[in-house]
């Protein structure tokens, strides 16, 4: 039961309703406030706290794609669309540092390393780096991609690395509080635990079809990535990634980000504890979940890696286990699209929300300012 107040608020038209309060979202509606102080924006986020949201269950990687992984995609999409896609990710990097401080992100630029457990893949990458790195020089800068040793950093059974200077780590948690502080200076209200239904257009207006209420807006942005497709029929797949942190390891003495088997295996450290997750092509089609269960050939297949290879002889316990979901499709490349007169969405970020969502959430911002 509503009152009179609540009513009225409720029924007055949003010029902009944004669903989904992560990077992507969030992004967008600091971009359209920004355009236009005027326009009455509001998030609407399923889950019930802002801290909650998929973008806080990544392993805070600012990354761009590992050798091998690049190398993948040139094959299969050509040069040209390779290179667009790191290109826009590492773009997307840069415009998450101009909005967000590094200090607010507690950004660490502490380099990467793909290791190699089969010398066969290592010596492929090899001999494509020289031509690889003049590829991205323009975009990126000079020499990517260097040689490396993992044994500097006491793993075992991992034959070879190759380093990355330009990648940094990041806290997911502080990046989305960052981007809370702005929603509040920006006078954006974010409803939490508000699921959406369904979206009904209008003449003028869509519907935003809640649990017990239903609002209006001029103009709606579709933001939940690879739960999107419960709002709009997209080439998008809810893909699980599962993650586990150890408990704090005394005298730790490396720091990075590490990439694994065509970056379909991740870890770092947090301090001194390690992260690690991935391992969804153990299982690929399970895994096409949009259900945070966490897979028990997955988890353990992390552990027995974090034992054997990357602590070994090295006592540790397992602090925490969890799972987010992803956007996935037949492509890598994300989907910002213009779907009907009044709704628009951006969405598949294939595994590469940090790096994309934030100029993906601006070039949305534009899109949608075009017809308010």
């Amino acid at each position: 039961m509503y009152s009179y107040w609540e009513h009225i608020y409720r029924e007055r038209p949003f010029d902009v309703i944004v669903i989904g309060a992560g990077i992507t979202g969030c992004s967008a509606a600091i971009h359209i406030k920004r355009a236009d102080p005027s326009l009455r924006i509001g998030i609407i986020e399923a889950e019930k706290l802002f801290m909650t949201t998929a973008s806080t269950k990544n392993a805070g990687f600012a990354c761009f794609g590992s050798m091998s992984e690049l190398l993948e995609d040139e094959q299969s999409l050509g040069t040209e669309a390779m290179l667009a896609l790191v290109s826009s990710r590492w773009k997307g990097l840069q415009a998450l540092r101009a909005l967000i401080p590094d200090k607010a992100l507690d950004l660490k630029a502490c380099g990467g390393h793909e290791v190699f457990e089969d010398s066969g893949l290592y010596t492929s990458c090899l001999q494509e780096r020289e031509r690889l790195n003049g590829l991205l020089e323009p975009v990126i800068g000079k020499d990517v991609f260097q040689e490396g040793n993992p044994s500097d950093f006491g793993f075992r059974g991992f034959s070879a690395s190759i380093s990355n200077r330009f990648e940094s780590q990041l806290d997911p948690a502080r990046m989305m509080a960052a981007f809370q502080t702005l929603l509040r200076q920006l006078d954006i209200p974010v409803y939490m635990g508000s699921k959406v239904h369904g979206l009904k257009e209008q003449e003028n207006l869509v519907d935003v079809l809640l649990d017990d209420a239903t609002l209006h807006a001029k103009q709606v942005l579709v933001a939940t990535n690879g739960l999107s497709r419960s709002l709009i029929d997209l080439d998008v797949r809810p893909t699980r990634a599962q993650v586990l942190i150890t408990e704090p390891i005394f005298g730790l003495d490396w720091e990075g980000v590490f990439h694994l088997d065509h970056g379909y295996t991740y870890f770092r450290n947090v301090g001194d504890r390690v992260l690690l997750g991935g391992r969804r092509n153990m299982d690929m089609e399970v895994e096409y979940n949009p259900s945070m269960e966490l897979n028990t050939l997955i988890q353990n297949n992390l552990e027995a890696l974090l034992r054997e290879k990357i602590l070994p002889g090295i006592p540790f316990k397992i602090a925490h286990r969890w799972a987010g979901i992803m956007g996935t499709g037949k492509t890598r490349d994300p989907i910002l699209q213009k779907v009907s007169p009044r709704i628009h969405c951006a969405v598949r970020l294939g595994g590469m929300g940090v790096a994309l969502g934030t100029s993906l959430g601006k070039d949305a911002a534009s899109l949608v300012l075009r017809g308010v």
